[in-house]
């Protein structure tokens, strides 16, 4: 069970590392250089892909079990 959970916990903590990236970035008060936007939207990319990517995995996952069930009955 741990093991399903495990790819939820990484996107978690990923949403919170861009989180607090944004953050801080705000916080300090200055414009952000080029560089730095760039760099915080390919992390945002990322970070939607990797969502996207376990969604992805989960749906097929959970259509291999329905196919499975109705297998069996």
């Amino acid at each position: 069970m741990q093991a399903l959970f495990k790819p939820l916990e990484h996107i978690n903590a990923e949403a919170a590392s861009l989180e607090e990236h944004a953050q801080a970035a705000m916080a300090s008060g200055n414009d952000m250089t080029p560089g730095e936007m760039v760099m915080l939207t390919v992390r945002a990319h990322e970070f939607l892909f990797h969502s996207q990517l376990t969604a992805n995995v989960a749906n097929r996952t959970s259509d291999g079990l329905q196919q499975l069930f109705r297998q069996q009955a």
